[in-house]
Protein backbone atom coordinates (compact mmCIF):
# COMPACT_ATOMS: atom_id res chain seq x y z
CA UNK A 1 0.00 0.00 0.00
CA UNK A 2 1.30 3.44 -0.84
CA UNK A 3 1.35 6.15 1.75
CA UNK A 4 -0.34 8.82 -0.37
CA UNK A 5 -3.91 7.55 0.15
CA UNK A 6 -4.71 7.38 -3.58
CA UNK A 7 -5.04 3.60 -3.68
CA UNK A 8 -8.75 3.38 -2.84
CA UNK A 9 -9.99 6.38 -4.80
CA UNK A 10 -11.58 6.08 -8.20
CA UNK A 11 -10.23 8.22 -10.97
CA UNK A 12 -12.60 10.94 -12.11
CA UNK A 13 -13.29 10.42 -15.77
CA UNK A 14 -15.72 11.78 -18.31
CA UNK A 15 -19.28 11.51 -17.07
CA UNK A 16 -22.23 10.54 -19.18
CA UNK A 17 -24.37 13.43 -20.26
CA UNK A 18 -27.86 13.28 -18.83
CA UNK A 19 -30.62 13.07 -21.39
CA UNK A 20 -33.26 15.71 -21.12
CA UNK A 21 -36.75 14.47 -20.52
CA UNK A 22 -39.16 14.73 -23.39
CA UNK A 23 -41.28 17.83 -23.02
CA UNK A 24 -44.86 18.16 -24.04
CA UNK A 25 -45.36 20.66 -26.81
CA UNK A 26 -48.28 22.82 -25.73
CA UNK A 27 -49.69 25.72 -27.75
CA UNK A 28 -48.83 28.16 -24.95
CA UNK A 29 -45.28 26.82 -24.74
CA UNK A 30 -44.86 27.02 -28.52
CA UNK A 31 -46.17 30.58 -28.57
CA UNK A 32 -43.76 31.55 -25.78
CA UNK A 33 -40.90 29.82 -27.62
CA UNK A 34 -41.59 31.73 -30.84
CA UNK A 35 -41.98 34.99 -28.91
CA UNK A 36 -38.62 34.52 -27.19
CA UNK A 37 -36.88 33.71 -30.48
CA UNK A 38 -38.34 36.83 -32.06
CA UNK A 39 -37.04 38.85 -29.11
CA UNK A 40 -33.53 37.55 -29.76
CA UNK A 41 -33.16 34.47 -27.56
CA UNK A 42 -31.38 31.49 -29.02
CA UNK A 43 -33.42 28.34 -29.55
CA UNK A 44 -31.63 26.68 -26.63
CA UNK A 45 -32.45 29.58 -24.29
CA UNK A 46 -36.06 29.71 -25.48
CA UNK A 47 -36.39 25.94 -25.09
CA UNK A 48 -35.33 26.13 -21.45
CA UNK A 49 -37.57 29.10 -20.68
CA UNK A 50 -40.69 27.97 -22.54
CA UNK A 51 -40.38 24.33 -21.51
CA UNK A 52 -40.85 22.86 -24.97
CA UNK A 53 -38.72 20.74 -27.28
CA UNK A 54 -37.23 22.98 -29.98
CA UNK A 55 -37.12 20.18 -32.56
CA UNK A 56 -40.82 19.52 -32.05
CA UNK A 57 -41.57 23.22 -32.52
CA UNK A 58 -39.46 23.38 -35.71
CA UNK A 59 -41.26 20.37 -37.20
CA UNK A 60 -44.77 21.41 -36.12
CA UNK A 61 -46.92 22.40 -39.13
CA UNK A 62 -48.19 25.57 -37.46
CA UNK A 63 -45.30 26.64 -35.21
CA UNK A 64 -42.42 25.76 -37.56
CA UNK A 65 -43.28 28.49 -40.10
CA UNK A 66 -44.07 30.92 -37.27
CA UNK A 67 -40.62 30.26 -35.80
CA UNK A 68 -38.97 30.85 -39.18
CA UNK A 69 -40.83 34.16 -39.56
CA UNK A 70 -39.87 35.22 -36.01
CA UNK A 71 -36.20 34.47 -36.61
CA UNK A 72 -36.31 36.31 -39.94
CA UNK A 73 -37.89 39.32 -38.23
CA UNK A 74 -35.11 39.35 -35.63
CA UNK A 75 -32.44 39.13 -38.33
CA UNK A 76 -34.12 41.98 -40.21
CA UNK A 77 -34.08 44.16 -37.08
CA UNK A 78 -30.36 43.49 -36.62
CA UNK A 79 -29.72 44.31 -40.28
CA UNK A 80 -31.61 47.60 -39.85
CA UNK A 81 -29.39 48.49 -36.89
CA UNK A 82 -26.29 47.96 -39.05
CA UNK A 83 -27.82 50.06 -41.84
CA UNK A 84 -28.81 52.81 -39.39
CA UNK A 85 -25.26 53.05 -38.08
CA UNK A 86 -23.86 52.98 -41.62
CA UNK A 87 -26.10 55.89 -42.62
CA UNK A 88 -24.80 57.93 -39.67
CA UNK A 89 -28.13 58.14 -37.87
CA UNK A 90 -26.55 57.40 -34.48
CA UNK A 91 -25.08 60.54 -32.90
CA UNK A 92 -22.68 59.04 -30.37
CA UNK A 93 -19.67 57.46 -32.09
CA UNK A 94 -18.95 54.99 -29.27
CA UNK A 95 -22.57 53.89 -29.17
CA UNK A 96 -22.54 53.48 -32.95
CA UNK A 97 -19.44 51.27 -32.78
CA UNK A 98 -20.97 49.07 -30.09
CA UNK A 99 -24.31 48.82 -31.89
CA UNK A 100 -22.61 47.95 -35.17
CA UNK A 101 -20.29 45.37 -33.63
CA UNK A 102 -23.09 43.67 -31.70
CA UNK A 103 -25.54 43.58 -34.60
CA UNK A 104 -22.96 42.37 -37.10
CA UNK A 105 -21.77 39.66 -34.68
CA UNK A 106 -25.35 38.45 -34.21
CA UNK A 107 -25.90 38.39 -37.97
CA UNK A 108 -22.76 36.32 -38.56
CA UNK A 109 -23.87 33.81 -35.94
CA UNK A 110 -27.52 33.64 -37.02
CA UNK A 111 -26.93 33.48 -40.77
CA UNK A 112 -23.28 32.68 -41.53
CA UNK A 113 -23.96 31.85 -45.18
CA UNK A 114 -25.18 35.38 -45.86
CA UNK A 115 -23.31 37.53 -43.32
CA UNK A 116 -20.29 35.39 -42.40
CA UNK A 117 -16.75 36.29 -43.31
CA UNK A 118 -15.78 32.89 -44.67
CA UNK A 119 -15.82 32.38 -48.38
CA UNK A 120 -16.58 29.16 -50.13
CA UNK A 121 -14.89 28.18 -53.35
CA UNK A 122 -16.44 25.55 -55.57
CA UNK A 123 -13.88 24.17 -57.96
CA UNK A 124 -14.98 21.82 -60.69
CA UNK A 125 -12.29 20.28 -62.85
CA UNK A 126 -13.31 18.60 -66.07
CA UNK A 127 -11.24 16.76 -68.60
CA UNK A 128 -8.63 15.44 -66.19
CA UNK A 129 -8.05 12.28 -68.22
CA UNK A 130 -5.47 13.94 -70.48
CA UNK A 131 -3.99 16.12 -67.71
CA UNK A 132 -0.50 14.93 -66.83
CA UNK A 133 1.63 16.12 -63.95
CA UNK A 134 3.80 18.26 -66.25
CA UNK A 135 0.75 19.94 -67.82
CA UNK A 136 -0.71 20.55 -64.36
CA UNK A 137 2.55 22.12 -63.11
CA UNK A 138 2.71 24.33 -66.21
CA UNK A 139 -0.89 25.46 -65.68
CA UNK A 140 -0.24 26.31 -62.03
CA UNK A 141 2.91 28.23 -62.92
CA UNK A 142 1.08 30.14 -65.65
CA UNK A 143 -1.75 31.08 -63.29
CA UNK A 144 0.68 32.54 -60.74
CA UNK A 145 2.07 35.04 -63.25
Amino acid sequence: MSGDGEQGRRQAGPQKAKRARARATTPDGCARFVELCEAGATEREAEADAGVNRNAVRQHPEWGPALARAQAAYTTRQRHIVEEVARGQVEDAQQARVMFAAASWILTKRDPDTYGDRTKADVHVTGTDDLTASKLAAAITASKR
